[in-house]
């Protein structure tokens, strides 16, 4: 008879030490790869394959098989939640390559589970690229994907935490361990992980944009640093990743912005309408129902150069065609 508490991962199963790191390493960098092969080429392939038509009429007979053939299943709400279905299923990218080979070794899985999460890094930074770089991809469509695989990533973060701390009772180093320098980093970035799930929480998203904003850029540059010191062996590569997104971003939109001088018409006293030339757009718009994002320039400069360090802006829909030579939108006013 097998014995099931073999099977069941402890702290005194012990792996060779050099295997272990090889394992950490390996399957942190696997889950980095699957996530950006998925991000990379899965959405914009699917994306690209949804809108020629013979590959669409597929689509529709599977889904229509699926769902005549698992009816019960697809009357379920939790079906059709698509938050459910896209937390379920990063947490379980994170789970099999968290535990794949790992030996019973609870340690391993503890220090797996802290890699995967700063591997993982870069991919959710690529999916906040305003305008997404991904072909047949628009950037709103993929807010969901970086906010549950976030979620996803702060869970294995945290269970990382939890299940180090318990290791440091076990051997009764908590004071010596526990308030190392680089452990302390740690415990930061935890904190920093959970200030950002807290304050992307729908209403606290919608009461106050503003804190919310400032609290999530802030707070993921800080969690960038302290896990690139907080992380043995380093993680230089996964750093250098998240620093070079969050670079080209602020790059992106240094080039991008112009200063324009619109005429402003009041609607309403809660609608008021902005009137420019396209031509003032430093990108033109080439899709119906393009957008821009709008700051207004103070005229402090202190202001203006804390707007360009965490640029607080909002997204408004343009409401001409782009053959129309001046473009308009409208714009809740406060």
């Amino acid at each position: 008879m097998v014995n099931i508490t073999n099977w069941i991962p402890s702290f005194d199963n012990n792996t060779d030490r050099q295997v272990r790191r090889e394992r950490i390493s390996k399957y942190a960098f696997y889950s980095f790869l699957f996530s950006v092969v998925w991000v990379l080429i899965v959405i914009p392939l699917h994306n690209y394959l949804s809108l020629q038509r013979g590959v669409f009429e597929i689509f529709h007979k599977v889904r229509r098989y699926i769902k005549l053939r698992w009816s019960r299943v697809h009357r379920l709400p939790l079906y059709h939640n698509r938050s459910i279905r896209l937390f379920s299923f990063w947490t379980l990218i994170i789970t099999v390559f968290t535990l794949y080979r790992d030996s019973s070794d609870l340690l391993q899985i503890t220090k797996r589970l802290g890699r995967i999460a700063t591997a993982l890094l870069p991919t959710i930074l690529f999916l906040t690229l305003k305008p997404s770089p991904l072909a047949k991809t628009l950037y709103l469509t993929l807010l969901p994907l970086h906010k549950w695989i976030s979620r996803s990533l702060v869970l294995a973060a945290l269970l990382h935490s939890i299940f180090y701390i318990v290791y440091f009772f076990k051997q009764g180093t908590v004071r010596r361990k526990l308030f190392k320098l680089a452990n302390l980093y740690g415990v930061a970035a935890m904190g920093l992980f959970i200030i950002i799930v807290l304050s992307s929480l729908k209403m606290v998203r919608r009461s106050n944009y503003r804190l919310f904003y400032y609290l999530h850029y802030s707070s993921t540059w800080l969690v960038i640093i302290f896990i690139h010191f907080h992380a043995r062996p380093k993680a230089s590569g996964y750093t250098v990743l998240s620093v070079a997104i969050l670079i080209y971003q602020i790059c992106y939109r240094l080039y991008h912005t112009t200063t324009v001088t619109p005429t402003v018409t009041r609607i309403s006293p809660t609608l008021t309408m902005m009137e420019f030339p396209i031509v003032d757009i430093s990108r033109k718009p080439i899709l119906p129902s393009s957008h821009i994002r709008i700051v207004m320039k103070s005229k402090n400069i202190w202001k203006r150069f804390f707007n360009q360090i965490i640029p607080l802006t909002h997204p408004f829909t343009l409401l001409s065609l782009p053959a129309v030579s001046y473009t308009h939108l409208t714009l809740p006013t406060n």
